[in-house]
């Protein structure tokens, strides 16, 4: 298991964010993104998610039935939950990989695509050839 503080791991979202590639970066500026450590009781229960079921990241697209607010109000969600990265992956590169490929699946699902459709992406060891290298601490 890896050991990343919240903070450290949300330094992770911010630098996986900076490096996305140039064709996601405008579906990204108007999106609200969080560092949770782990799903809450009422997101496990609207997902229907057992308690033995754990997600790396959630996209949640803005509610269309509030489209009454103003424009500089609507954003999509897009949540990256520490907990489960850091108990599946042992080293804190792979955490970094893992939470890139999380933001992009789960941004994916902006554009429609579907688990299904992302599986082989998925199951990809590294499916980034520029991987991003972890910065020695300070």
């Amino acid at each position: 298991m890896a050991k990343l503080s919240m903070d450290e791991f949300a330094e992770y979202v911010r630098r996986v964010l900076e490096t996305l590639p140039d064709l996601l970066k405008p579906h990204v500026q108007n999106l609200v993104v969080d560092v949770e450590n782990e799903v809450d009781a009422s997101t496990r229960k609207r997902l229907d998610l057992a308690d033995n079921e754990d997600l790396f990241g959630l996209y949640i697209p803005f509610p269309i039935d509030q489209m009454n607010l103003d424009w500089n109000e609507k954003a999509d969600r897009l949540v990256i939950y520490r907990r489960p990265h850091i108990e599946a992956f042992a080293s804190r590169q792979r955490v970094l990989i893992e939470v890139r490929k999380t933001v992009i699946h789960e941004l994916a699902h902006h554009f429609g695509y579907t688990d299904k459709d992302l599986e082989a992406f998925d199951r990809k060891n590294n499916p980034f050839p520029d991987s991003l290298k972890e910065q020695p601490h300070e």
